[in-house]
C-alpha cells in the first residue's frame, strides 16, 4: 500500500466550502489525559488511567474578501462559534470516500496575514467538544434533488460503540431538504432501518447527529433525501467510535 500523497484533499467547516480556499490541513490529534492512580501498593511504579479525550483540527489558506469568500463566512464574530466539520482526504467524490469528522468550536482564527508582496492567508482552529470519527461518506457534496444513495458498507457498531453522522449544506437553492441514513442487513435493501433523520432546512448550514449506540449488525448503510422544489448542495458522512 502506498502512503497517501495530499493532492485533493475536500476540506468543508458547517455550511462553507473550504477546498478551493485551503492549502493545508492538519488533524492535530487526538489525546487522552492520563489520571494518576499511584498508590503505596504499586511498588514503586506509576500507574495512570485514560482521563478526558480532546482533539482539534488546524485548517490554513488563502483569504478571499468576496461575498462568498472566507472573509465573509467567517466574520469578526466566528470566533467561539460551534462549527462541524469534515476532511475528506482524498476528494471525497464517491460514496465510501474516507472522511474524517466532528464538532467543535473556532477556537483561534486569524482571518488574514502576511508579508507585503505574498498571498493573504487565513489560520483556523477547531477544538472538537465531541468525538472525532473516522469513518466513511455517504453522499459526496454535490447539488442534486431528491435521491436514493448508493450502498456503503460498514462493520459495527458493537455494543460498546456508537455510530455518528453528520451533513454539511453548501448551497440552497429550492425549499425542504428532508435527509434520513439508513442501513439494512442486505445490499438491496429489503428491510431498512432509519438510523438518523436529520432536521429539514432550506438554508445553507450542518447538522450533527445525537449518536446512536451498537449494538448494530447491519453490515450496509444509505443516505436518502426528498426536496420540496429545486435543489441543495449537500455532503454526509458516517463513522464508528467507542464513545
Amino acid at each position: 500500500m502506498a502512503a497517501l500523497v495530499l493532492t485533493n484533499n475536500q476540506i468543508i467547516v458547517g455550511g462553507f466550502d473550504l477546498t478551493g480556499f485551503a492549502d493545508k490541513a492538519n488533524a492535530d490529534g487526538q489525546t487522552a489525559a492520563m489520571v494518576d492512580q499511584t498508590t503505596f501498593g504499586n511498588g514503586g511504579y506509576r500507574v495512570v488511567a485514560a482521563g478526558i479525550n480532546e482533539s482539534s483540527v488546524g485548517i490554513e489558506g488563502f483569504s478571499d474578501f468576496a461575498a462568498t469568500g472566507t472573509a465573509a463566512a467567517f466574520n469578526a464574530n466566528a470566533l467561539g462559534t460551534q462549527y462541524a466539520y469534515s476532511i475528506n482526504p482524498t476528494g471525497g467524490t464517491t460514496a465510501g470516500d474516507p472522511s474524517v469528522f466532528g464538532r467543535g468550536l473556532l477556537t483561534a482564527y486569524t482571518p488574514f496575514g502576511g508579508a507585503v508582496g505574498e498571498s493573504a492567508r487565513f489560520v483556523q482552529t477547531i477544538s472538537s467538544d465531541t468525538a472525532e470519527i473516522i469513518g466513511s461518506l455517504l453522499m459526496p457534496l454535490a447539488s442534486r434533488g431528491a435521491i436514493t444513495g448508493t450502498s456503503v458498507t460498514m462493520t459495527g457498531p458493537t455494543a460498546t460503540q456508537k455510530v455518528w453522522a453528520v451533513l454539511h449544506v453548501t448551497g440552497a437553492v429550492g425549499t425542504n431538504l428532508a435527509v434520513t441514513i439508513q442501513s439494512a442487513p442486505l445490499s438491496n435493501f429489503a428491510s431498512p432501518t432509519t438510523r438518523f433523520t436529520f432536521s429539514t432546512v432550506s438554508a445553507t448550514g450542518w447538522q450533527f447527529a445525537t449518536p446512536v449506540a451498537g449494538a448494530i449488525t447491519d453490515g450496509f448503510w444509505r443516505a436518502i433525501c426528498t426536496v420540496g422544489s429545486s435543489t441543495f448542495t449537500w455532503s454526509c458522512s458516517i463513522g464508528v467510535a467507542s464513545v
